[in-house]
């Protein structure tokens, strides 16, 4: 009895043995398949793991995150203050804002005094590479990917609210100049790796396009104002 069960035994662990040979050499198989496939994307310059996607090093003072990222809670504040007041139901490009709407707008942009000019700076920057960590796990940057896309679109709508407080006060080339800033901040966010980010970005510019084709249908705009809206779109 002894005999036969040490006998199965090294059956067993010769059988395992042989089992583990055989997961390494497909596996081997396998990887060097992939890795052949992905070499000649590779040689093509092209991503082919998250790391890769990184943003190439940017200095801080041209980086739009830079002036972007400070402000994100505080955006998100405004706006969750503001969109009600801005966002009425009945609204319209026509009949703009109320003044009790308009009052109240004011007294919390003057309490946000300094945040048209962060937006204005990020807006002139020629990177916005987002502080994402590339070496984290793709659930941890998904994450991380998200609250970038949230903190974009918060950005967005204080522009949109901005924009048809500017137009109500009688300041529309003000207000197109927010619009344009924004679509300017968008181009910059295009970089951002993911589908979401894509999805994220076209909704703010589809929301400041249908701003922008507001006040081009109900104001008079200088023809300097004309003409920067001319030079943004053909960028878009």
């Amino acid at each position: 009895m002894k005999h036969r069960l040490k006998q199965f035994f090294k059956v067993s662990i010769a059988l395992i043995a042989i089992l583990v040979m055989v997961v390494a050499f497909f596996s081997w198989r396998s990887y060097a398949e992939v890795e052949a496939a992905l070499k000649p994307i590779r040689d093509r310059g092209e991503p082919v793991s998250l790391a890769n996607l990184r943003a190439a090093a940017v200095a801080e003072d041209e980086n739009a995150a830079t002036y972007l990222k400070p402000i994100a809670d505080e955006v998100e504040q405004v706006v969750n203050e503001a969109y009600p007041i801005a966002y009425p139901d009945d609204f319209s490009w026509r009949h703009g804002l109320a003044e009790g709407q308009i009052a109240k707008l004011r007294q919390i942009f003057d309490s946000h005094s300094h945040l048209p000019n962060q937006l204005a700076l990020a807006s002139h920057c020629n990177r916005l590479a987002w502080p994402l960590d590339f070496e984290s796990t793709p659930n941890q940057l998904m994450e991380q990917v998200m609250q970038v896309s949230q903190d974009v679109r918060a950005i967005a709508r204080l522009q949109v609210i901005r924009t048809r407080y500017l137009a109500a006060i009688g300041k529309p080339d003000d207000a197109v100049a927010v619009c344009l800033e924004e679509l300017r901040l968008v181009r910059l966010q295009a970089d951002t790796p993911l589908l979401v980010s894509w999805m994220v970005n076209l909704a703010c510019r589809r929301e400041v396009l249908y701003q922008l084709n507001g006040i081009l249908q109900t104001e008079t705009l200088t023809p300097e104002t004309h003409a920067e809206i001319e030079r943004e779109l053909a960028q878009q």
